[in-house]
């Protein structure tokens, strides 16, 4: 005669064990890493964009003439390191980067009326290259011991 506890109570043998659901960091937080990216990635656009009106600019403060591109040259590089911060990986600055990269190389061309925004002078050489150089930087330096596990513990779910 079988065993009785070896057959299957009948109440029960409806009830399907639903399998655990595996919430590993890298599953549940896939959407908030890659929109943190896309986010830097269009503040890198937006700070191209802006960059190129500016560049040429020139602000008079008590009889001193101050370049305003110098400003935007120091300004995005520190954006491009913050995002690096907030998202805990170098990657956020490399997103800043390439973001400024596509307006501003768009903009160096020249238009369909001939027309060029950032002109052959000083300037415009200053701004393209001093950018490319400090947000290459921004990008390339590791980010001190800690600074993954600070953005974790802020929230921001990290790839591995």
């Amino acid at each position: 005669m079988p065993d009785d506890a070896a057959l299957p109570d009948p109440a029960t043998a409806d009830e399907v064990e639903e399998p655990a659901v595996d919430a590993t960091p890298a599953t549940r937080g896939a959407a908030p890493q890659y929109l943190g990216y896309g986010l830097l990635f269009v503040v890198g656009l937006v700070a191209g964009m802006f960059g190129v009106a500016l560049a040429p600019l020139r602000l008079q403060v008590g009889g001193v003439t101050l370049p305003v591109g110098l400003l935007v040259v120091v300004a995005i590089p520190v954006v491009a390191r913050a995002g690096a911060w907030i998202m805990g990986a170098r990657l956020g600055a490399g997103c800043v980067a390439i973001g400024w990269a596509l307006p501003t190389i768009a903009f160096v061309l020249a238009g369909p009326g001939g027309d060029v925004l950032l002109p052959d002078v000083p300037r415009t050489w200053i701004y393209l290259l001093g950018t490319t150089l400090l947000l290459v930087l921004a990008a390339a330096v590791p980010l001190p011991r800690g600074a993954r596990e600070l953005a974790e513990s802020r929230g921001a779910r990290l790839a591995p």
